[in-house]
């Protein structure tokens, strides 16, 4: 499922319950950050943008992701910012896979 959010950015949907929430608008941690939220209208661009994760209870796995894909602690719990399009397509490729109790299943 996709869903845009607030004209700034989307969200991704994985069949296994896993959000991908990836903002690249006005106040997100993308190169885009000093424009100004309420003003900017027409088509966004970005080389970066902020993405969050979240399974299908809602909990945020976000760091336990980024640990796994880029073998670092990230330091941020809830989002991550100025994303580059590469590790994006890896996140998206991990999280797909995902199963169990991060997904937010009981296994």
């Amino acid at each position: 499922m996709f869903r845009i959010t607030s004209g700034k950015g989307f969200h991704i949907k994985l069949e296994n319950g896993i959000t991908i929430s990836t903002q690249l608008g006005g106040g997100s941690y993308c190169s885009n950050y000093e424009k100004d939220i309420l003003r900017y209208r027409g088509s966004i661009e970005s080389n970066d943008a902020e993405i969050s994760i979240w399974n299908k209870k809602g909990e945020w796995i976000t760091k336990e992701v980024l640990k796994e894909v880029i073998k670092d602690d990230i330091g941020w719990d809830v989002v991550y910012g100025y994303c580059k399009m590469g590790l994006w397509l890896k996140i998206i490729d991990y999280c797909k896979g995902l199963k169990g109790k991060i997904t937010g299943e009981n296994k």
